[in-house]
């Protein structure tokens, strides 16, 4: 994991001569595996962090794009921060994502309500066979591509390779226009923690607009990509695109601001603070349907972690919205891209990278200490006098107090994010979400040790 920035970027743009950007003190150091230049230009350009070298291990901060093992979890120290989860994978594959939604559809029914009917091929074929009747439109999409390779719109069942490994949906036919344009948002969401969850949505984010105006799916048009798909990596190649050069304008072009898509409703009638609310109600539910997932794999790999901060995740959630202004989850991305093509994107993107760094709270001091602890352990190791471990009741009291710290600390720093969990006023209701999905989890797996050991096969 070290050559790929270095062959995107220069580092050396950063150090100055001989290091003095720098100079003698302790410095933040990061390991950086990413080919956005913003990102480096936030950390070692805004923040002056210092990039590590090949041969030091000991980083606070590691920034990549790649999602990450749980052996590679495993392997980092207390003080050490890196920006994904393990096991993400069940919440931004088309599949599991589908997969856990409906899991949680069959419980809480309308709760859950906010993206479309949805089966999994081939598992789902004969299900899918028997939605008849009326006029359907079904969207297809492969499990594991992005950017909309892949996809295509099919009027009829038969249309569909009953063999291919696929997420097909219902097609949302009615969706809210501007200027007669489809659009879809990109929510920018934080996680910095997952047990207990904790949940910040970026106030301002991307719409990304397709570039021929609507109109309902035919046999004639469905092939038309640059109406019914609004990816940015589609319809950029469209003769019709154009690019905002302005970053203090967003409101022109085919890629604008969140600010303006809620201006834009509330002067047409509608209720923007109403529809952001429900934005972040689907992004906490979504989060609820994996959170034991993500914690049992995290404390698999990391049984001793009691700030629930080693771990944190920048997701892009892509949501439609309806003629009726209610939002419909499309997929998450757990790597949004940060290429920044515009003047629009430099600035909102820097922006997002620059808040989430001011909340992760690095401290090169913590290293220090960190690491004197762990020179102490190994002699105590050397010498026979290996100290007991805390007490559950220890444990408890330094989570409570990790807590009180972070809470305080984070109050203060958000910057441009809103923590939409844990919140008070709600807590009752997602923690209804979270007890079940952990408890649905734990049948599957009583499930599937039953029948592994009555397997004939065994």
């Amino acid at each position: 994991m070290r050559s790929a920035l270095h062959k995107s970027l220069d580092l050396n743009a950063y150090s100055g001569d001989n290091g003095e950007m720098w100079g003698s003190q302790q410095r933040i150091t990061v390991d950086l595996h990413t080919e956005y230049p913003i990102i480096a230009h936030v950390l070692l350009g805004h923040f002056r962090y210092k990039p590590c070298d090949s041969q030091d291990a000991d980083w606070d901060l590691c920034w990549t794009d790649l999602g990450v093992t749980p052996d590679t979890v495993g392997r980092l120290k207390a003080f050490q921060k890196i920006n994904h989860f393990p096991n993400m994978a069940c919440l931004s594959r088309k599949n599991q994502l589908a997969r856990n939604l409906v899991k949680m559809h069959r419980m809480f029914g309308k709760e859950y309500e906010f993206f479309p009917q949805t089966w999994l091929l081939p598992g789902d074929w004969n299900w899918l066979r028997m939605d008849r009747g009326g006029d359907r439109t079904y969207i297809v999409k492969p499990e594991g591509m992005s950017q909309g390779r892949g996809i295509y719109i099919a009027k009829e069942i038969e249309e569909i390779n009953s063999f291919e490994h696929c997420v097909v949906q219902r097609y949302i036919g009615n969706p809210y226009l501007i200027e007669g344009l489809k659009f879809d948002l990109r929510v920018y969401v934080l996680v910095y923690g997952c047990d207990p969850l904790r949940i910040y949505v970026f106030k301002e984010g991307l719409a990304r607009f397709s570039t021929e105006n609507y109109s309902k799916p035919t046999k004639l048009n469905i092939q038309n990509q640059y109406i019914h798909l609004t990816n940015y990596a589609i319809n950029k190649k469209s003769k019709n695109f154009v690019f905002n050069s302005n970053a203090e304008n967003p409101e022109v072009g085919h890629k604008r601001s969140l600010s303006f898509i809620w201006n834009y409703i509330d002067t047409h009638g509608g209720d923007s603070s109403l529809l952001r609310a429900n934005i972040s109600d689907i992004v906490v539910k979504t989060l609820c349907a994996v959170q034991p997932q993500l914690s049992r794999c995290l404390h698999s790999c990391q049984p001793t972690c009691f700030s629930n901060s080693m771990c944190f995740e920048v997701l892009g959630f892509d949501i439609l919205v309806d003629d009726a202004l209610k939002p419909w989850l499309l997929e998450v991305n757990h790597a949004p891209s940060f290429a920044a093509d515009t003047p629009f994107d430099l600035k909102v993107k820097s922006e997002l990278v620059s808040d989430v760094v001011t909340i992760l709270h690095l401290d090169a001091d913590n290293r220090k200490k960190c690491l004197e602890r762990e020179k102490e352990r190994q002699s105590a190791r050397i010498y026979g006098t290996i100290p007991h471990g805390p007490t559950r009741e220890e444990k408890d009291k330094i989570r409570r107090l990790n807590m009180i710290e972070r809470d305080k600390y984070e109050a203060d720093n958000c910057g441009g994010f809103e923590k939409v969990y844990p919140n008070s006023e709600l807590e009752g209701k997602y923690s209804l979400y979270l007890d079940l999905s952990l408890i649905h989890i734990c049948r599957c797996r009583r499930y599937a040790v039953c029948r592994s050991r009555w397997s004939p096969y065994h």
